[in-house]
């Protein structure tokens, strides 16, 4: 059972209702609601991550080879129209770029090296 939570804000709370529930009490974190909040979310995730909570099980992020989006070619243009569009952006939302994307993973590691080390969880 995997629960989903848009952004951090309620995550102490979904992750206490399924302990009651008998569940593993973790969450994945949306970060992906607002592409240009997206990196401030997940450094808040690493933050809480780093400082030893156990709530995260993994954060969700609208990533793309380059960040922002372009509209789709109308269902009515007539076949190549896709040409026009960029390579690597989004046609459906905002996404952060590639160099957020490696810079928010490497953060992400960060944090869980450091919960590791603090909590002396050895796992790779």
């Amino acid at each position: 059972c995997h629960a989903i939570v848009a952004g951090d804000g309620a995550l102490a709370d979904v992750c206490a209702q399924l302990r009651d529930a008998g569940l593993r009490g973790a969450a994945v974190v949306d970060c992906s609601a607002r592409a240009s909040d997206a990196v401030v979310a997940v450094s808040r995730v690493a933050a809480n991550v780093a400082a030893g909570s156990m709530d995260v099980s993994g954060v969700l992020l609208k990533s793309n080879l380059e960040a922002g989006a372009q509209p789709a070619p109308a269902q009515d243009e007539r076949p190549g129209a896709a040409s026009g569009l960029k390579h690597g952006v989004s046609i459906t939302e905002p996404c952060v770029g590639w160099e957020e994307t490696y810079s928010v993973l490497e953060a992400l590691a960060a944090a869980v090296k450091a919960r590791r080390a603090a909590t002396g969880d050895g796992a790779p």
